[in-house]
């Protein structure tokens, strides 16, 4: 997955506030895309 934050989107007026929470939105984001992949190969591999 491609996640982005800060100054690499395209918004007016950026502020400090709204990058940091751009950036927390990124983080959690890319949380949980790995967290499903990680359910995924839990799955594919059964239990040991």
């Amino acid at each position: 997955g491609l996640f982005a934050a800060g100054d690499v989107r395209e918004t007016p007026l950026r502020q400090i506030t709204t990058a940091v929470g751009d950036a927390t939105l990124a983080a959690y984001s890319a949380y949980q895309y790995l967290s499903a992949l990680a359910e995924q190969d839990v799955e594919a591999v059964g239990p040991r």
